[in-house]
């Protein structure tokens, strides 16, 4: 529902990164929670090494994801999920590319 591509990183640039949900969200819903999951390009789960849950933040319609490290030329898939106030829930997919 929601996609994004963000910029390529460099293996030590640490920052966050955003999935908007205010073109899906219906009027008055807000985010309840969000779950994010990092896949790289062999399958393998790596959402503990490459994103930092503790900083993971929900401000209106947005779901901020803290971004670090990863593996030089490897490619890897976001996925964020969340559930609103209302019971909606929606899936947003982006690309990350480690230069």
């Amino acid at each position: 529902m929601c996609e994004n591509n963000f910029s390529p990183k460099k293996v030590f640039e640490e920052y966050f990164v955003s999935f908007a949900f205010n073109k899906v969200i219906a009027n008055g819903a807000t985010i309840s929670s969000a779950t994010v999951k990092v896949v790289d390009s062999s399958g393998n789960d790596v959402t503990s090494s490459l994103t930092d849950v503790t900083k993971q933040k929900i401000v209106s319609y947005n779901v901020f994801i803290w971004i670090q490290g990863g593996i030089s030329k490897m490619k890897y898939h976001i996925s964020c999920q969340i559930v609103c106030s209302d019971g909606e829930e929606y899936e947003g997919d982006s690309y990350l590319y480690v230069e």
